[in-house]
């Protein structure tokens, strides 16, 4: 494979900033200096540009089937797609069981479809949907084939305190971890049915059923159970000031093992959103917090208590949503955002005082380290994959639904202007249209 040469720019490490050249071959980084010059080499000016390491989105649903067999817009091929143009080399999808279906079973289905359709790297994470009596059996077989990260939905009333408890035990005893969604799924029920018992079934109403205690008395019981057997867990999408307040007591405590990540939608948009026309659009669960809890957020990004930004990427059409128009029961939930991921958090980030280095790392480089995929991934050092991100600072633009891959009719950030442009995504050493 002929060597690719990217001079003049500067390249975004973990911890610093430097201009150096770049040389790629065979889809690694060969060389890092400050300046190459060598022979049968494609040489790229990257002058006033930085040079970035590929996204890992670590949240992202492609292919998800919801109630009424209704399934999100994109599949492996459209959201692998949608991921590049972003500036996304690697996603973690979810492989979640049909019903009586087994973990490892659903496992290999999904990861055949995936396999077969996705333009980029992928790993998936295990979804326990159905409570079955031998769970400890399906997470043994899956860590035998090597998977080793597995989700649990806490919002799903059917999970209960005795069948989490043995999820903890058996996640613990083969050293996994445990991804979870923290939301009381017994409190969202009964929320719910009264809702609609007063015919409040108007999105406006949606966020009323699950408030922010809803989220924390969650974090709170998984940091216990944490606590008790030693699992490691990941906590997805945290959206809550009192939420990120619970992980960072928990994080003081040297025997726990605790990470999170929040998303932009949690970072961005609040709760004023569903007082707006067509708002049942973008709707997502949990629901999005007040300007206060999004204030909270941020600084638990700068501050070190929440590692990652995902997207929890999950569109839906128009028509999709519109079965849920005056009656949020029956929306499908979840938006997109793999596509939009980096340029956001660029743009906002600068915005709040963060560099370069510190919005990577949330989205490369402590992705790689907590899923194990570095030093192959999301870092930018010789050996490494070569996946980067080619950044202008200088350009600036319109966010349009128009301009996305992703398979889906809509965005929530339609019209935002965006500081910065991707300008060129390398994947495995090759260069990878943005347009």
């Amino acid at each position: 494979m002929a060597r690719l040469l990217l001079k003049d720019g500067f390249v975004v490490f973990p911890d610093k900033i430097r201009k150096v050249d770049l040389l790629l071959k065979d889809k690694k980084i060969e060389s890092i200096k400050p300046s190459l010059d060598r022979n049968q080499a494609n040489i790229i000016s990257v002058r006033d540009r930085y040079i970035l390491p590929g996204g890992i989105d670590v949240h992202t649903h492609m292919e998800l089937k919801v109630k009424n067999n209704m399934v999100c817009s994109d599949d492996f091929y459209t959201g692998s797609k949608a991921a590049l143009k972003g500036g996304i080399t690697t996603f973690f999808g979810f492989a979640y069981q049909d019903k009586k279906e087994t973990l490892l079973k659903a496992y290999r289905r999904t990861y055949k479809s995936a396999l077969k359709k996705s333009q980029c790297s992928f790993r998936l994470h295990a979804g326990i949907l159905n409570v079955e009596m031998n769970i400890e059996k399906q997470i043994a077989q899956c860590i035998t084939k090597g998977v080793r990260t597995f989700k649990v939905h806490l919002n799903d009333p059917d999970v209960d305190s005795g069948f989490l408890l043995r999820i903890f035990k058996i996640i613990s005893r083969y050293k996994g971890i445990l991804l979870v969604h923290c939301e009381d799924g017994k409190i969202v029920q009964h929320n719910t049915s009264e809702y609609v018992r007063s015919n409040k079934k108007q999105i406006r109403f949606y966020p009323q059923t699950r408030k922010n205690f809803v989220e924390t008395i969650s974090i709170d019981l998984v940091i216990q159970l944490a606590r008790e057997f030693g699992t490691r867990i990941y906590i997805v999408h945290v959206t809550t000031r009192e939420g990120l307040m619970s992980i960072e007591r928990a994080k003081k405590e040297e025997s726990l093992w605790v990470e999170a990540e929040t998303t932009p939608h949690y970072l961005l948009l609040n709760e004023s959103l569903y007082r707006k026309d067509q708002s049942y659009l973008n709707t997502c669960t949990p629901p999005f917090r007040s300007t206060s809890d999004n204030k909270a957020l941020w600084e638990g990004l700068k501050k070190g208590i929440i590692k990652v930004v995902s997207t929890d990427h999950c569109p839906f059409l128009k028509e999709q949503k519109a079965r849920g128009m005056d009656d949020f029961t029956k929306l499908p939930y979840g938006i997109g955002g793999i596509e939009t991921l980096y340029p956001l958090m660029l743009s906002e980030g600068t915005k709040r005082a963060m560099n370069y280095s510190q919005i990577s790392n949330l989205i490369s480089y402590n992705p790689s380290k907590i899923f194990n995929l570095y030093p192959l991934k999301g870092v930018i050092r010789p050996g490494s994959i070569a996946d980067l991100v080619i950044y202008n600072p200088k350009q600036s633009y319109r966010l349009t639904k128009n301009d996305l891959v992703s398979h889906c009719d809509h965005s929530p950030y339609e019209g935002w202007k965006i500081n910065g442009k991707i300008e060129k995504v390398i994947f495995e050493g090759r260069i990878i249209s943005t347009q």
